[in-house]
């Protein structure tokens, strides 16, 4: 009985110890998320379309033609970026709205669905009430008014913000220039 007791006094530290050393340690708390360090990318370019940005070293490219989807792997597996072309006219915000109703969900960010903001460039949204997880996509026209999608998503913690999750898009984003 003794022994008995000792043994789960050891084991109840052990899982404190683990415990407390796992919600302290920012580090540990990114899942397998590579967080995007510029000085540590590689260049994406696309000659065909007109623009380029940096991406996750950790990252591969399966260097597919864009109208069929490209996109990046992440060493440990898995997708995480897409990039496609998308059918659009109008403003990218116009066409984010049209994503997302073609998701069937409304535009309602307490339900899913919904658009994030705009820079100069292009839309931020979001697809989620379809999906397991989220997906963060960011819509963009080229020179050429060749509208491009790029949609992100990696192993989130559950208990991140929006403004967390899109941390590495938006960095990405930042990289970006359209010839």
């Amino acid at each position: 009985m003794k022994k008995s007791i000792i043994l789960l006094i050891i084991a109840a530290g052990a899982i404190l110890l683990y415990w407390q050393f796992y919600n302290t340690n920012p580090s540990n708390n990114t899942g397998d998320q590579i967080i995007f360090d510029e000085s540590n990318s590689q260049l994406y370019a696309n000659s065909e379309y007109g623009f380029q940005f940096r991406y996750p070293s950790e990252w591969t490219d399966q260097d597919r033609p864009l109208d069929i989807t490209n996109f990046f792997t992440r060493a440990t597996g898995g997708e995480v970026l897409y990039m496609d072309i998308l059918d659009g006219y109008g403003a990218t915000e116009e066409i984010a709205r049209r994503e997302i109703e073609a998701n069937n969900c409304p535009d309602d960010p307490t339900n899913g669905d919904h658009i994030i903001g705009s820079n100069s460039e292009g839309t931020y949204y979001v697809l989620f009430c379809s999906m397991i997880s989220p997906i963060y996509n960011y819509v963009f026209k080229t020179s050429d008014e060749t509208v491009i999608n790029l949609s992100y998503h990696d192993n989130f913690m559950s208990d991140w913000t929006e403004d967390k999750k899109l941390e590495n898009l938006k960095a990405i984003i930042n990289t970006l220039v359209i010839e």
